[in-house]
């Protein structure tokens, strides 16, 4: 699904959320539990474990 945002309505930051958020929507439908970093911190976007904590994956 392509969907064109007016640049000068919806600020980067908030595409780039939309973004995350949505990454975090699918990954929970695989069964991962997800914690998104907040706001634009450095380093680490997404933090996922798996159901019974035995895999553990960070994503940038």
């Amino acid at each position: 699904m392509r969907t064109k945002f007016p640049s000068k309505l919806v600020p980067r930051q908030t595409i780039g959320n939309i973004g995350l958020y949505y990454a975090c929507y699918r990954l929970s439908l695989f069964g991962w539990n997800v914690l998104p970093t907040s706001r634009n911190t450095k380093g680490i976007d997404i933090f996922i474990f798996s159901q019974d904590v035995c895999r553990i994956r960070l994503f940038k």
